[in-house]
C-alpha cells in the first residue's frame, strides 16, 4: 500500500521540478505523500515486531524475553508517536499541504525518527547475536546463524543514507525535486526491513536452528502419551532426551495403549515441521498365570 501511494505521488509529478507542475498535480502529489509517510511507519513497525517476536522465541531465558517485550512496547509507542507526528505536521484541516500551510520543523522530525529507527535496529540485532553466542554448537554454525540476522545491518545503512539526504535539503525551495533521493532511500529501508524480517523464516535457516537444538519458543520437542482405560498420562520434553516411565499398566485383557509422537506447531504446513516423525503403536496386554519356576525366582 505504501509503495502504491508513493507511485501515485510520482505519477503526479514527484521527482520533477516544482515549477513544472500544475496546482492540481501538486495537491494530488502531497496527498499521496501524506498517505505514503504514514503507511511507511506502520510497515516498518510490523517488520520490527515480527523480527523481535522471532528472536524472543529463540530463548527461554526470562531476561531475554523481558528485554524483547520491552523492545516491542517501545517500537509500538515509537510508531504511534511517529504516525501522529506525520499526520499533524501541518495545521488542520489541510495537514497534508506542506507547501502552503504552516508546519513544524519536518526536517528535525525526520532526523529524530531516523535516529530512533537505527537504535531499535541495533537493539534487535544485538539481542539476536547474544542469543546465538550462547548456543552450544560449533563456531561454523554460530556464524551461519548470525549471518542471517546480520543482514539487518543493511536496514541500518539505508536509514543512514536517508538521514544524509535529509540533511542535504533542510530548507529546499524545490522540495518536489530535492527530497526525491531521501524518499528513494526510505523505500530501500522499507524493502530491506521486510526482506530481512522474512529471511529467518526460510526453511534452511529453520533446519539449522533444529540442528543446534533451538526452536521457536525455546522448545526442541513435545511428546504426549495416552493409555486407554483408566490409565492415561502426558509428558512434554526435549527431543533427544531419554526418560524412564516407571508407571505400570494393570494386566487386564483388552487394555490397549497408544503412543503418539507429535510436533509443537505447524504440523500441516510446508515448513520444516512436516518432517517430524509421527508414529502410532497399539498393543494388547493380557493376563497369564505365573509358572512354578517364576515363583522360585
Amino acid at each position: 500500500m505504501q509503495s502504491i501511494a508513493l507511485s501515485m505521488a510520482t505519477a503526479n509529478g514527484y521527482g520533477r521540478h516544482m515549477k513544472e507542475l500544475a496546482d492540481t498535480q501538486l495537491s494530488s502529489m502531497m496527498k499521496s505523500q501524506y498517505a505514503a509517510n504514514i503507511l511507511f511507519m506502520v510497515s516498518v513497525c510490523l517488520s520490527k515486531l515480527a523480527m523481535i517476536t522471532f528472536v524472543r522465541g529463540l530463548s527461554v531465558a526470562a531476561l531475554d524475553r523481558r528485554f524483547a517485550m520491552g523492545l516491542e512496547i517501545f517500537v509500538a509507542v515509537w510508531t504511534v508517536v511517529g504516525v501522529f507526528g506525520m499526520a499533524f505536521s501541518c495545521h488542520v484541516p489541510h495537514t497534508w499541504d506542506y507547501l502552503n500551510q504552516q508546519c513544524f520543523n519536518t526536517t528535525a522530525w525526520s532526523i529524530y525518527l531516523g535516529v530512533t529507527n537505527i537504535l531499535t535496529e541495533v537493539a534487535i540485532l544485538a539481542q539476536a547475536i547474544l542469543i546465538i553466542i550462547r548456543v552450544k554448537t560449533n563456531l561454523q554454525k554460530k556464524f551461519l546463524l548470525a549471518s542471517v540476522f546480520s543482514f539487518r545491518i543493511l536496514v541500518i545503512a539505508a536509514i543512514a543514507c536517508e538521514l544524509a539526504f535529509i540533511n542535504r535539503s533542510p530548507s529546499s525551495h524545490d522540495p518536489t525535486f530535492d527530497t526525491a533521493p531521501a524518499t528513494i532511500a526510505m523505500e530501500f529501508t522499507q524493502a530491506l526491513s521486510i526482506v530481512t524480517a522474512c529471511a529467518p523464516q526460510l526453511k534452511p535457516f529453520l533446519d539449522s536452528l533444529q540442528s543446534t537444538g533451538m526452536r521457536l519458543n525455546g522448545m526442541t520437542g513435545s511428546y504426549s502419551y495416552k493409555a486407554s482405560g483408566s490409565n492415561s498420562y502426558a509428558r512434554t520434553g526435549r527431543s533427544g532426551g531419554h526418560s524412564k516411565n516407571s508407571r505400570s499398566i494393570p494386566l487386564r485383557e483388552g487394555n490397549h495403549t497408544v503412543v503418539t509422537a507429535k510436533g509443537d506447531w505447524d504440523v500441516d504446513s510446508q515448513s520444516s515441521q512436516t518432517q517430524i516423525i509421527r508414529e502410532v503403536r497399539t498393543w494388547t496386554v493380557t493376563d497369564a498365570p505365573r509358572s512354578p519356576v517364576d515363583e522360585n525366582l
